[in-house]
């Protein structure tokens, strides 16, 4: 997605105490939403099984109209070829 500014500076956040072993902290990140930046707060999440997060990128890339800034959103991936990635499950009401 092409966007006219960057994203702003990241926000500092207080990490709670980790309530379940299985958990992993997903750090806050601005997100685009239309025309704005919305923070999105960091949280625990139980990951999908056999995957990593990529976080949000604001990059300029070269287009055939030139250098232009694009935002590209955070992606759960694979950490091989076999696993699908859903989206992360929140540890809100997770069991330890």
């Amino acid at each position: 997605m092409r966007v006219d500014e960057p994203t702003p500076p990241a926000r500092v956040e207080r990490v709670p105490l980790r309530q379940n072993s299985q958990c992993r902290w997903l750090d806050g990140y601005w997100e685009r939403s239309r025309r704005n930046w919305q923070w999105v707060k960091g949280r625990w999440v139980l990951p999908p099984k056999g995957c990593y997060f990529a976080p949000p990128q604001t990059l300029f890339e070269l287009e055939d109209v030139g250098l232009v800034l694009n935002y590209r959103p955070g992606v759960w991936y694979p950490q091989s070829g076999t696993e699908v990635c859903v989206t992360e499950k929140s540890c809100t009401n997770a069991s330890p």
